[in-house]
């Protein structure tokens, strides 16, 4: 059969058909240009017309082939052309569509893995400890609304108070000489409140305060023994008023003819509730206040001359806590750092009485420095801690002993070591508390300034870590560390006290006057044989603790701090971030190469045919 101009024009033969083994990119070009032969001419418009070869003649055939460069531009608008270059920019649009939606995707998961990366970098490289800082500050600066100011205005659970007597049960022979025989009576147990009143905030991060501190008696916790059971304790009377003229033989003559006419005595009898709170009445003071303190007494006019001690001028009755009970002035006036500048400070007492040093110690041991008691600075190290107590008017050191746990809250405990009331022959630097060229034994503080002139002295009781002759003038005492050991265990991660036993004992130091002869004016006929000792008084254990839901918070702080748990969830979110944004970017290197032949399985090359070079 003749071969047609179809034949011709789709290669299959006569002039112009590709060999057999020419490849098929030849082939497309070549069906390419056919196609645009068939625009030249309305003539070759019927693709389906029968025309022998033999009609054209071959020349003729070969001069229409040749002039089909010249006729590309005419080509180019031929329909046929045009559909067929638009249907290759769809293919290739619909390809580069394919492309570009997996790159918005995997995009958007490759910034969920930067940004998972980036977050796990950022927290352990500080982010965690900023963000614990930040909510740290925030809840315990000392301002209204945090947490702290909530517990530090008014104690959330009342403290405990127990307090043991001294029962001196050889009295008699006592105030002949002899050694005196202790007995320890209680514990007598009260509630103890405190509450901060009339609070002054400052620009330059302080506050102003005063406290005011009562106590309620327990007689649940006191058992069978009660505020009235009967006591025999040295008179503090005549002990303090001795004291205070011992170096003026005028004086002291004086001072024993009142103690003669009004028959002062040196031990009474009195109740637990008479020493303690509500006083016992004493002649001496009742002298005092009409003939001395009284303008129309008779020694009136020496009262500048005299140097009573305040506590004998200023009071009725004498009792160790008298007048105390919800009083505001007995503390003193605090000025303390609220922590928002620097939470380092929170807690640290700036002034107390409007002083930063008082007159009660030589320098440097009359600066008032520290904190008050209820902050400390947050991580704490191994060492000690010093706060300020109005109760001695002094800032009181204790030394850190050993890692503890309190209802499962890891803490440090700092205690009252034999440094804490060490004399000058152990810490040089402590002569400074010699009060009037008196300076205490090894394991005493000389509070005589700080405690209305009574000569008191204050150590641990039973005499725990004091000198062992303070324990050879007396007998009944037994120190126990466990017992008697002042102990503070804080959080050292926040500076929070979370168990607190302050042990304290008051003593008196008892000076025997027996003068050298009749006619001596230095001798006081009441006090002229008792031993020359330091005397315990009485003794107290003031207890405070955290509420149990402040405990549970602080495990959960400590778990989050100590443990690696947080290290380990972003040391894993670190690795997701990196293995995701690893395989975003070989995805996307694989699609990005990926042969056009997997993109032709999917969408057609040409409207005219298929790949396979078929019309």
């Amino acid at each position: 059969m003749p071969a047609t101009l179809n034949d011709l024009l789709n290669n299959n033969a006569g002039v112009g058909a590709p060999d057999a083994g020419e490849d098929s990119e030849t082939g497309d070009k070549d069906r390419r240009t056919q196609r645009e032969f068939l625009c030249l001419d309305p003539f070759f418009l019927n693709r389906d017309a029968i025309l022998p070869a033999e009609s054209l003649g071959e020349k003729q055939l070969l001069r229409i082939i040749g002039e089909r460069k010249k006729l590309s531009k005419r080509a180019k608008k031929c329909p046929l052309v045009k559909m067929e270059r638009e249907n290759e920019s769809l293919v290739y649009a619909k390809k580069k569509q394919q492309k570009c939606l997996l790159s918005n995707c995997q995009m958007l998961v490759f910034g969920l893995g930067l940004v998972l990366a980036a977050f796990s970098i950022g927290m352990m490289a500080g982010g965690c400890r900023a963000i614990f800082s930040t909510v740290m500050k925030r809840e315990m600066e000392v301002v209204e609304g945090s947490l702290s100011y909530k517990m530090w205005k008014k104690t959330p659970i009342p403290l405990v108070l127990k307090i043991y007597i001294w029962n001196i049960t050889n009295h008699e022979a006592f105030i002949e000489g002899e050694k005196p025989v202790l007995q320890e009576c209680g514990p007598y147990i009260w509630r103890e409140f405190h509450e901060k009143k009339n609070l002054s905030f400052h620009q330059n991060n302080t506050v102003t305060y005063m406290q005011q501190r009562w106590w309620v008696w327990d007689e649940k916790l006191s058992g069978n023994r009660t505020r009235d059971d009967i006591v025999y304790t040295l008179n503090p009377v005549p002990i303090s008023g001795a004291w205070a003229v011992r170096n003026n033989a005028i004086y002291i003559a004086l001072l024993n003819k009142v103690f003669n006419e009004v028959k002062e005595q040196v031990v009474r009898r009195t109740t637990v509730d008479e020493v303690l709170f509500s006083g016992f009445e004493d002649p001496v003071l009742d002298w005092v206040q009409e003939n001395v303190i009284a303008e129309n007494g008779t020694y009136h006019p020496f009262l500048p001359l005299m140097n009573l001690p305040s506590g004998i001028a200023n009071f009725h009755k004498f009792g160790w806590f008298y007048m105390r009970n919800m009083t505001l002035y007995y503390d003193g006036i605090f000025n303390m750092m609220t922590g928002s500048d620097d939470i380092r400070n929170v807690g640290r007492i700036d002034m107390w009485n409007y002083t930063r040093e008082t007159s009660f110690f030589s320098p440097p041991c009359n600066k008032v420095t520290g904190s008050t008691g209820e902050f400390f600075e947050p991580g704490l190290e191994r060492d000690k801690i010093v706060f300020y107590t109005s109760d001695l008017c002094m800032s009181l050191s204790l030394h850190y002993q050993k890692d503890v746990k309190f209802e499962g809250v890891k803490a440090y405990r700092f205690w009252g070591s034999n440094h804490t009331f060490a004399n000058s022959t152990m810490v040089p630097e402590n002569e400074c508390f010699c009060v009037a060229g008196t300076c205490a034994p090894m394991g005493l503080i000389n509070a005589e300034s700080c405690r209305m002139g009574a000569p008191a002295f204050v150590s641990f009781p039973h005499y725990f870590n004091a000198d062992p002759f303070l324990l050879d003038q007396v007998k009944g005492l037994s120190p126990n560390e466990e017992k008697h050991a002042f102990v503070m265990d804080i959080v050292p991660e926040v500076g929070i006290p979370i168990n607190v036993k302050a042990r304290m004992q008051i003593n008196l130091r008892v000076k025997p006057y027996p003068g050298e002869g009749i006619m001596d004016t230095r001798k006081i006929d009441i006090l002229k044989a008792v031993p020359d000792i330091y005397l315990p008084m009485l003794w107290f254990e003031e207890t405070a603790d955290v509420p149990h839901n402040m405990t549970r918070q602080l495990k959960g702080l400590q778990f989050a701090l100590s443990t690696p748990t947080i290290t380990i969830c972003l040391s894993f979110l670190l690795l997701v971030g990196i293995i995701v944004m690893t395989c975003i970017v070989y995805l996307s290197y694989k699609v990005k190469y990926r042969p056009d032949d997997e993109f032709d399985e999917r969408f057609p090359q040409s409207i005219y045919g298929s790949t396979n070079g078929e019309m």
